[in-house]
Order: structure tokens, then sequence, then C-alpha cells
């Protein structure tokens, strides 16, 4: 095994048939039909059909695995849309329950203002003017029955 072509000698040894060939990457390369390591017409494979086939296969595998990436590409493309769906439902239920709440808080909010504004009114404070008005009509009452008992001890 003197050939040094593709991948030199290394790993040359005897293939079925007691020929000898190159090996690159695992694969094993006979001599070209018709050379003198060939043994003549009869003889298997060439190292172009070899690679050619190689080459077929790894296109091949290449193919199926562009295939099974794109398969899986399709599949989670289509779960994300499915998520952002359902996380888009859910995101518009919540925002409906909350402005529910909000519309709920200040209808409540507004009820508890009003009975707070007729609480206060109906606790008013006197002013100093009332203050001064009810004193002296106490005051004239206040004679009025002084007035009355007087008569009465008179009688």
């Amino acid at each position: 095994a003197g050939e040094h072509g593709i991948g030199g000698d290394r790993g040359a040894g005897s293939e079925p048939g007691g020929h000898a060939g190159p090996r690159l990457f695992g694969l094993s390369f006979l001599a070209v039909e018709g050379s003198s390591e060939s043994g003549g017409a009869g003889a298997p494979k060439g190292v172009s059909e070899s690679l050619r086939e190689a080459v077929e296969r790894t296109f091949a595998a290449t193919t199926e695995a562009g295939e099974r990436a794109q398969e899986l590409l399709d599949e989670v493309t289509r779960r994300g849309r499915g998520a952002r769906e359902t996380v888009s439902q859910r995101g518009q239920g919540a925002r409906e329950a909350i402005s529910q709440r909000g519309q709920e808080a200040q209808e409540a909010s507004a009820g508890a203002a009003g009975k707070l504004v007729e609480a206060i009114e109906g606790m008013r404070v006197a002013t100093r003017d009332e203050l001064r008005l009810l004193e002296k009509q106490l005051a004239e009452v206040s004679a009025r029955v002084d007035a009355l008992e007087t008569e009465l001890r008179a009688r």
C-alpha cells in the first residue's frame, strides 16, 4: 500500500478480494478500474464511484436533516403562535376584569363621598351671628316667662 492519494496511506489495508486502497474518513477507496491495482475490467468500483456514492449519501442525509429541521421549526412556530394567542386572550380577560373592578371601586367611592358630604352638612357648626341671634331670642323668651310668672303670682 504505497499509494498516496486522498487520505494518504493511513488506514490502508486489505480489502475484500485482496485489493488495497487508501482510506478517507473511514471510507476505503479502491484504485480506478483499468489501473494496475484494479485487477482489470471486472474489479470492484473505483475511487471516483466510491466518492460519488459517499457524496450522494451525504447530500441525502443533509436533505433529511434539513427536512426534519424544517418540521421542527414549523412545530415551534405553531406552538409559539398558540402560546401568543393564549397569552393575548388571558391578557384581554385580565384587562376587562381590572377595568370592571376599577369601575366598581369608582362608583363605591362616589357613593361614600356623597354620604360623607351629607353627614358633614348635617353636623354643621353654628356661626357667631347665628349664636348671637339665638342668645337674643333666648333672652326674649326668658323675659316673657318672667312676665308670665309675675302675673300668676299677682292673682
